[in-house]
């Protein structure tokens, strides 16, 4: 949003048009202001797209860093939902593994419907599903 060209010859558009009418307003600053090139970004108008740029890298590098995972430390619960096969299958196997490896974390089973299943996962109640669930779609 804020790497393409935020003035034009039409007049300001302040990256993305963020600050297009705040001339118009009663109580905003002026963002541009006419010259003999057309209309022209005004130093406040500058400091603004600059700050902004300053809070949206500072959110990129929050959102664009994975989150860490300690198994040994982590402390949370997993929950799965399971075919019948899958509970009896892979259940116990997944339950013996992970208190190996991440001794202070839980796997909760979750009984969900295949209709209610889709809404679970993409909401984050359920983090995965294992079995055979031919209704189920993969995303994208």
């Amino acid at each position: 949003m804020f790497d393409s060209p935020y003035s034009s010859k039409h007049g300001i558009r302040c990256r993305g048009g963020l600050f297009t009418n705040l001339s118009r307003s009663s109580n905003a600053w002026v963002a541009r202001v006419r010259s003999s090139s057309g209309m022209v970004a005004t130093g406040r108008c500058d400091e603004a797209v600059a700050a902004a740029r300053e809070a949206l890298s500072l959110i990129d590098g929050v959102v664009q860093t994975p989150a860490s995972f300690d198994p040994l430390n982590a402390r949370r619960d997993f929950v799965v939902t399971l075919s019948d096969i899958g509970e009896v299958v892979f259940l116990p196997k997944l339950m013996a593994r992970l208190s190996q490896l991440a001794p202070h974390c839980n796997l909760r089973a979750k009984a969900l419907s295949v209709r209610e299943l889709p809404e679970a996962m993409q909401s984050g109640q359920v983090e995965m599903a294992i079995g055979f669930f031919p209704d189920l779609e993969r995303p994208g």
